[in-house]
């Protein structure tokens, strides 16, 4: 089967240059969730929002001119880096998702985003700032699976690797609560970017920036899942998932190879509301 229709222009980063953007602009988009009717296949317009609804504003340099302003534009830097690790992370799932279905190409380019975009230098400088351990060999090591045309369990091994090199490189943050759920609320942002940016006129024109959409929130909720364990961050942490069930309105039947439009207001308001839940945690 064919690839879905993509942008032919290269794509540059945009993931984090919005995590400063005022909660009460996706709050705003929120009342489109009432009334969204069912989705639209690819070919056509995506469902009608209300008059008021807004979005996100996309107001990022992308490639190194985004990065470099990360932490500029998050509040708590080491949620930055902690959401850093796991968009890095969101790639390489996100890649073998699209390899399991057999769109190689399509795989092999996203799992190299990080690094030919630049932001692989930007985490590699503050994974050394933090001590920690570089992780490039998985996913080096992961995108070249991808590359020889590994079997799906064997790039499957290979991106056990790269969880377990992100989960080492994020073991020092571990212990602050709040810092981990504000990383949270910055990878939905992300997930929110990128899920705008995939769209065109009312199409899927982007199918990478789709499913690193999807990876993000799936990440998201596995974080917000593990901080329910913890008493400072259970209560928060379970109204936040409650919060993210909305964003499986966000997207199709993600074991197809076809992806279907629908309002791309749904992420930004499932960002604001776990915004707005992470912000009473003390």
């Amino acid at each position: 089967m064919p690839n879905p229709p993509r942008l032919t222009q290269p794509r540059k980063w945009r993931s984090l240059a919005i995590a400063s953007a005022s909660v009460t602009l996706a709050v705003a988009a929120a009342p489109s969730l009432a009334g969204l009717n069912g989705p639209a296949p690819i070919t056509l317009a995506m469902p009608g929002r209300s008059a008021d609804a807004r979005l996100w504003p996309a107001g990022s340099q992308g490639g190194e001119g985004g990065e470099s302003g990360l932490v500029a534009t998050v509040t708590n830097p080491e949620s930055a880096y902690l959401a850093e690790l796991m968009i890095v992370e969101g790639h390489m799932i996100a890649a073998l998702d699209l390899y399991s279905k057999g769109q190689t190409d399509l795989a092999v380019e996203l799992a190299s985003h990080p690094e030919s975009e630049g932001m692989m230098a930007t985490v590699r400088k503050a994974v050394a700032a933090h001590a920690a351990p570089d992780f490039t060999a998985a996913t080096t090591a992961f995108t070249k699976a991808l590359t020889d045309g590994a079997s799906v369990d064997d790039a499957r091994v290979a991106l056990s690797a790269v969880h377990a090199g992100v989960g080492a490189a994020a073991a020092g943050q571990k212990s602050d609560l709040k810092t981990r759920l504000n990383a949270v609320v910055v990878l939905l942002k992300a997930a929110s970017d990128e899920y705008l940016g995939a769209f065109d006129a009312g199409k899927v024109v982007d199918v990478l920036a789709y499913h690193e959409a999807h990876a993000f929130v799936a990440i998201a909720r596995s974080e917000a899942a593990i901080l329910i364990g913890e008493p400072l961050t259970a209560k928060a942490a379970s109204r936040a998932l409650d919060a993210m069930q909305a964003a499986d309105q966000a997207f199709s039947d993600m074991t197809k190879t076809t992806v279907e439009a629908r309002d791309p207001a749904i992420l930004a308001a499932v960002a604001a509301r776990v915004e707005l839940i992470a912000s009473a945690v003390r």
